[in-house]
């Protein structure tokens, strides 16, 4: 099933999206933890220590949400970019924007005819020069030390 390369790019988007606001919920409520626990111990004489390091990863958890928060935002204006009329114009959605299976070469035409390469040991072949013009006979006939 052929996807045009906008529906490709949309659903990549999204799902990149929903990852980085996993991501930054799971980032949040780690924060709120280790928050928590530098509250509760940065309170105790004996363990101060242990408050400001639980106060520093809890900053990290937050800073990291907030990344990830940033990066959801980015991924969702880039799908709606791909909605946007100015993809139309550049051809989104056409015959040629889908996406091709590997092992097929649409760079020339099927009824250009092409050349053949020899390889050691190949048998000989006829190369039939007669439909190309004289300038051309260099590039599709045979070699001059073969003539």
């Amino acid at each position: 099933m052929a996807h045009s390369v906008r529906e490709h790019l949309q659903t990549l988007h999204t799902e990149k999206a929903e990852h980085h606001i996993t991501k930054s919920k799971h980032y949040a409520a780690l924060h709120k933890h280790f928050a928590k626990l530098a509250e509760h111990f940065g309170g105790i004489d004996t363990h101060a220590d242990a408050g400001d390091a639980l106060q520093k990863i809890a900053e990290l958890h937050k800073a990291m949400s907030e990344h990830h928060t940033g990066r959801a935002e980015a991924h969702i204006a880039h799908a709606k970019e791909l909605d946007a009329p100015t993809t139309k114009a550049a051809g989104a959605g056409d015959d040629g924007d889908r996406i091709v299976p590997d092992g097929i070469s649409s760079i020339l035409p099927s009824d250009v005819p092409s050349r053949k390469v020899l390889r050691p040991g190949q048998p000989d072949f006829d190369v039939d020069v007669s439909g190309v013009p004289e300038m051309f006979h260099k590039l599709v006939g045979p070699l001059e030390d073969e003539v």
